[in-house]
């Protein structure tokens, strides 16, 4: 009796696989995708260099931390891959069989099934939150820097193909964290140059958190490498006005050791006069600030200074919550700018002129009779500073030209109430 051959289709025939998790999207594209099959050739080749010894080391100290970045079981063959969508196949390798010649089809040659959609009413609409990829790059630089032994090489490693790749500035999280690390654990200065020529210190001023011990830190070094942070910044982007109009006031007396005195451009920085806009009972829009100056009412520099007090006074509900800003700190302030500058003082008929418009003559009472009290003097009209006042303006000035400051102050040779006057403490 002749057996039987069985009978086998004579067309190939597919089966339709469900793709139901991210992982077997992935591990179907490596092999069914051609425009990912070199993604497939870089695994192995990191599958297989990660044994070696030295890039071993190397790539343990960098990536070790973060789990999941290089894998030895990567699935990237497409035998292993017919096995995972075919579970049925189990038999052939447990039997040892292979399918006839011209019985196995390529993946390449699988078409995606027609699924049968039904209507429905959209009842969200789903969208990425802004800069969230961006942010969790940086979260992820962050967690590779915190798990690093060489917190500070890594860092000056890192920071050139950041700044490359993306806006770092966008961040300032990461700029806050990468200058906590350098200040407990550097203390090589050109570091700290190579870092600050990096950033934008003038974003960083305007939005850092307020802490004193970075910023003195940061003019430091760049003062003892010689390197002038300070005059980097545009002209109409003085720190020291930007720190008074902002309600940073701990940052005067720590950028006057090391500048001689603000620097007063024809129109003040755009980003300072937006942020001052925002707060309230002040002018909404740039051209009402400086509107007194467009009238012919007072000169720009002048303009500014009375800003400055104001802002001191009608403090905002975001200066008000900033850590360290107290009566002391603002009165501290307006104290040490005045001295550090030849303009005579505001009076309140000066001031009343200019703001009486816009606030209330009690409130403008009240915000120069603060200023007065901060800047120790009692006149009711304009008249010029005294002549050791201009003396004192001159020698910081020189001292600041020559990068000098502060430290030339005590080569001078004067008696120590003379120091203490050159240095804005008497």
């Amino acid at each position: 009796m002749a057996l039987r051959e069985p009978d086998f289709p004579r067309r190939s025939q597919h089966i339709d696989v469900e793709l139901m998790d991210a992982e077997s999207i992935v591990k179907c594209c490596f092999v069914v995708q051609k425009s990912v099959t070199y993604l497939d050739l870089s695994v192995s080749y990191h599958s297989t260099l990660i044994k070696k010894k030295g890039l071993e080391r190397c790539l343990t100290e960098i990536f070790a931390p973060v789990p999941g970045v290089l894998s030895t079981f990567f699935i990237c063959t497409k035998e292993q891959l017919r096995r995972i969508l075919a579970p049925d196949r189990k038999i052939l390798y447990l039997y040892h069989l292979d399918l006839p010649n011209g019985r196995e089809r390529t993946l390449r040659q699988g078409r995606p099934q027609n699924l049968s959609l039904i209507s429905c009413s959209k009842v969200y609409s789903l969208r990425p939150f802004p800069c969230l990829y961006k942010r969790n790059f940086y979260r992820y630089i962050q967690e590779v820097v915190h798990h690093s032994k060489q917190k500070v090489a890594l860092i000056m490693r890192l920071l050139k193909p950041i700044k490359s790749v993306v806006f770092i500035n966008e961040y300032y999280v990461l700029i806050h964290y990468f200058l906590e690390i350098l200040y407990s654990r550097c203390t090589d200065s050109n570091i700290f140059v190579n870092f600050m020529s990096q950033i934008d210190f003038r974003e960083w001023l305007l939005y850092h958190t307020g802490r004193r011990y970075i910023l003195e830190s940061i003019l430091f070094h760049c003062h003892k490498c010689k390197y002038d942070l300070l005059e980097q910044m545009p002209f109409c982007c003085d720190p020291i006005n930007i720190s008074m109009l902002t309600g940073r006031f701990d940052n005067v007396a720590v950028l006057l050791r090391y500048r001689d005195a603000p620097r007063f451009a024809m129109f003040p920085c755009k980003d300072t006069l937006e942020k001052l806009s925002r707060r309230p009972r002040n002018p909404r829009t740039r051209e009402e600030l400086l509107q007194p100056a467009f009238e012919g009412l007072l000169s720009s520099r002048r303009l500014l200074l009375l800003l400055q007090i104001i802002c001191s006074f009608f403090e905002g509900p975001c200066i008000r919550n900033m850590r360290g800003v107290t009566h002391a700190t603002r009165s501290e302030a307006l104290r040490l700018v005045w001295r550090s500058i030849p303009d005579p003082y505001i009076t309140f008929d000066e001031m009343t002129r200019v703001c009486g418009r816009r606030y209330r003559i009690t409130n403008l009472r009240n915000a120069h009779y603060t200023y007065r009290k901060a800047v120790v003097f009692d006149s009711y009209f304009i008249q010029p500073r005294t002549l050791r006042q201009y003396c004192r303006t001159t020698i910081r000035k020189s001292l600041s030209d020559n990068h000098k400051l502060p430290e030339g102050v005590d080569h001078l040779g004067l008696p120590t109430d003379m120091k203490l006057f050159l240095n804005l403490l008497l």
